[in-house]
């Protein structure tokens, strides 16, 4: 999937994370966050195949809880 700065602002959104707790569910840093939120930059390899797993499960309603 093509991950740009909407769509990933969309998948937070679904998740009713800050980014701070979104970072943690991701294993990326704030500034790396923002920078793919402001279009600076794009999620590759690992992160990218992680953010289409979330975005698949929280289509399908399985949002898990973060600890």
């Amino acid at each position: 999937m093509n991950w740009t700065a909407e769509k990933i602002k969309t998948l937070r959104k679904m998740y009713a994370e800050p980014q701070n707790d979104f970072t943690r569910r991701i294993g990326v840093t704030v500034d790396t966050l923002q920078h793919w939120e402001q279009g600076r930059g794009v999620p590759s390899g690992a992160a990218a195949k992680l953010l289409d797993r979330l975005e698949e499960d929280a289509r399908e309603g399985k949002i898990r809880e973060l600890v």
